[in-house]
């Protein structure tokens, strides 16, 4: 059980078997980004846009790219200006960012600190 758990905070090329690497932690620390702002596990089930059961990444992908990514935060973070929901959208994109399924395309983690200390 807990490999299976485990398994949702793995970079995809972990799961292939090429083993750990730096971009790898980079995925990991997107995916815990992700369910911070969202308050949900990336082992839950969630339903997208069109109600077929998706992983907490897609989800979040297709509501930031259809832009309502206010639906993604989680409603206990209470936010209620325009500045909160920029930065929300801020932090949903350094997350994503993360999580790009290519290593190549993911940030260094001293480029994810830069992001994040311009919040």
């Amino acid at each position: 059980m807990f490999m299976q758990l485990s398994q949702r905070y793995m970079a995809p090329e972990i799961r292939e078997g090429v083993g750990a690497s730096v971009k790898a932690d980079v995925y990991s620390f997107g995916v815990l980004m992700m369910e911070t702002v969202t308050g949900r596990r990336p082992s839950w089930p969630m339903k997208n846009i069109r109600g077929k059961e998706v992983e907490l990444l897609k989800w979040a992908r297709e509501k930031v790219e259809a832009d309502i990514s206010s639906e993604i935060a989680d409603h206990r973070m209470g936010l209620e200006g325009e500045k909160e929901t920029k930065e929300v959208k801020a932090f949903l994109d350094i997350a994503q960012s993360c999580t790009e399924e290519s290593p190549k395309y993911r940030p260094t983690m001293k480029e994810v600190v830069e992001r994040l200390n311009r919040l």
